[in-house]
């Protein structure tokens, strides 16, 4: 039996890269994956898919992690279809190419709320 089996896991930010290789160990470890993503949902259903035919359990759900209602959304909806959470993956994030002396309050905020503050309040409602 895999470590994970039974166990749900949100990986936000899932659809590419550090976030992908995240969701499919753990469904390779047994858990079933919420594939988190903002705006590909092409992108995300190749995860899931990619999940799928190993033999393991996805699905793919878009919510914004910058956005506290979408972040807490995704937890509870997440719950209310599988009855549980066990594992949240705050993974989502922006690299912002910018020199810090050049940096806007309004792109400094954005950066905050998907890294900090949608995550924040995502673990609040996992809690």
């Amino acid at each position: 039996m895999a470590a994970l089996s039974g166990k749900v896991a949100i990986v936000t930010g899932a659809s590419s890269g550090i976030g992908r290789a995240i969701a499919e160990r753990l469904a390779e470890d047994g858990a079933l994956v919420v594939v988190n993503y903002a705006r590909s949902a092409e992108k995300a259903q190749q995860v899931v898919t990619g999940i799928q035919a190993k033999g393991g359990k996805a699905v793919a759900v878009q919510a914004d992690m910058s956005r506290v209602a979408e972040a807490r959304r995704l937890v509870i909806d997440t719950v209310k279809q599988f009855g549980r959470l066990d594992i949240l993956v705050n993974n989502a994030g922006k690299f912002m190419p910018k020199l810090l002396a050049e940096m806007t309050e309004a792109e400094f905020d954005q950066v905050m709320a998907l890294h900090a503050k949608g995550p924040y309040f995502a673990m609040q409602e996992a809690a």
